[in-house]
């Protein structure tokens, strides 16, 4: 018998002294009546997880902390995953476990049964670690933080139960154009930003473009070539390609990598912002052969409501956004081995 009901369950998270605290990341589940030497085996939880559960006296006090010291592995999945089973000690009278909250539709509580063999969760991000460069879109200047984090970097890593790093900067262009102004810095160059944090990343996700329009940057042209001394940084064609390349160059044999294109902003850019840029950002994606998110397109996006200042979008207009941006995060995949290699070789 499955012990777990999502339905049963509070948006709280366990403390390494057994108390609760709210969370908007981990549920924690209600008490589950055990006796000392009952066999309670759950999860999929992370082995290396700080808190996974506790147990509690007839007092309703802490007894006891489970983390990775003092549980069986039952069943390893990949990415560190486990199910894990701990033994209820002297005095227990009850036991709470504590779960993220995207885990919640495929984990399993059972209390002296064998636990059977399981699948792996289907869910291709899940544990992975995911990177996201860009400009303040990116960034979430305007966006509310949650757990240290903002944007969609927070909601994938809250819907996917991935490892985000965030190494998106506002302000930044894939051109030049920003960091040759002596207010910006070298992160303001947004190929730049692969680099910003040391890692292995699984997937890489790239936004950018819109700093170019607002400083009028030459669009440039695709080189006939994937050699980046042929990229012309000054355009947004050349610092486009510059950013792709230094993606597959750092990451690309295991890398999936994908584009994403900003919502329109008529409220902001007015007859400025055509979409050339984004038209073209589009070809370069088919030519090096990575997947390409139109949002600009594509996605009906009010600006008005949405939005703080006619582009920076706030919290609800990143919930608008997030969907597509899950959607479009599977498809992702490693650029061509073809391609890979001349990169490589250059």
């Amino acid at each position: 018998m499955n012990y777990y009901t999502f339905e049963k369950t509070t948006r709280q998270k366990l403390k390494p002294n057994g108390s609760v605290a709210e969370s908007e990341r981990f549920i924690v589940c209600e008490p589950l009546d055990v006796c000392e030497g009952d066999r309670i085996t759950f999860g999929p939880t992370r082995l290396g997880a700080p808190v996974m559960g506790v147990f509690y006296d007839a007092e309703d006090q802490p007894l006891a902390i489970l983390n990775y010291a003092n549980v069986e592995i039952a069943h390893s999945f990949k990415e560190g995953m486990v199910m894990a089973t701990a033994i209820a000690p002297a005095g227990a009278k009850a036991i709470r476990l504590q779960l993220p909250l995207q885990d919640k539709e495929f984990y399993h509580i059972y209390i002296n049964e064998e636990c059977p063999k399981m699948e792996e969760p289907k869910n291709p991000l899940y544990g992975r670690n995911v990177l996201t460069v860009g400009d303040s879109l990116c960034a979430a200047a305007k966006d509310v933080a949650v757990d240290g984090m903002k944007g969609w970097a927070r909601r994938i890593r809250d819907h996917f139960g991935a490892n985000v790093t965030n190494a998106g900067v506002g302000g930044a262009a894939c051109s030049n154009c920003r960091i040759m102004i002596e207010k910006y810095s070298f992160w303001h160059q947004i190929f730049r930003q692969i680099t910003r944090f040391e890692g292995e990343y699984d997937y890489i996700l790239l936004e950018g473009g819109g700093n170019d329009a607002w400083d009028k940057a030459p669009l440039g042209r695709i080189s006939d070539s994937f050699d980046p001394s042929t990229f012309d940084l000054t355009t947004y064609a050349g610092g486009m390609e510059m950013l792709i390349y230094t993606a597959v160059k750092e990451y690309g044999d295991t890398a999936a990598i994908g584009h994403m294109s900003i919502f329109k902003t008529p409220h902001y850019f007015k007859t400025l912002f055509s979409g050339d840029y984004f038209a073209l950002g589009k070809e370069i994606c088919q030519k090096w052969g990575i997947e390409y998110l139109d949002i600009y397109n594509n996605v009906e996006f009010d600006t008005v409501q949405y939005t703080v200042d006619g582009i920076h979008a706030n919290a609800a207009g990143y919930d608008v956004l997030q969907p597509y941006i899950n959607a479009f995060l599977p498809k992702m995949r490693p650029v061509s081995k073809a391609i890979y290699d001349k990169v490589q070789k250059l």
